[in-house]
């Protein structure tokens, strides 16, 4: 087997036989590339404006959640620190809601926000949490038939994080 290999050495073009290796042993070794070179800096992925967008509405939403969930706390039990001097109630911040539900609420806000930034961050973990979320928020919805818009915008984050997922490293 023969291959041909086209060297260019000070602007002249030459065409060299490449030998056999028994025979070869009185030519230098030519290579038919040369290797990659070295970069010394470190691969930093890219952040799409998307993923930024939807971290950023997951950590705002949460702080909403987090101030509403205290401001329930306070106006339940302390509504003397709430301003009006208590003419604000609990009901009046989230309606319908008990102490063990506002509970839940803080700490599901909280996790929220350490997903928030995670997704930030590009960490797999968090686009998966993601996906659960988003995935069982749809399901909520369909099952209650309640904000068509809401299902409509989570269908549209879910489907937009599916097609950058190849940032998260």
């Amino acid at each position: 087997m023969e291959r041909k290999l086209i060297t260019v050495a000070l602007g002249l073009v030459g065409v060299a036989s490449v030998m056999p290796p028994a025979i070869e042993a009185s030519n230098p070794l030519e290579f038919d590339h040369l290797p990659d070179t070295w970069d010394p800096h470190a691969f930093v992925p890219r952040r799409p404006v998307g993923v930024a967008i939807v971290s950023t509405a997951m950590a705002f939403l949460a702080v909403a959640a987090i101030v509403a969930s205290i401001f329930y706390f306070i106006g339940h039990y302390a509504p003397g620190w709430l301003p009006f001097q208590g003419a604000v109630s609990s009901e009046d911040v989230i309606a319908d809601l008990s102490p063990l539900t506002a509970a839940v609420l803080l700490a599901f806000a909280v996790t929220i926000i350490g997903v928030a930034t995670a997704l930030w961050r590009q960490e797999p973990w968090a686009l998966y949490t993601s996906y659960a979320v988003m995935i069982g928020g749809m399901a909520y919805l369909l099952v209650t038939g309640t904000f068509v818009v809401l299902l409509l915008v989570l269908a549209l984050a879910f489907l937009y994080l599916v097609s950058v997922r190849h940032y998260f490293y």
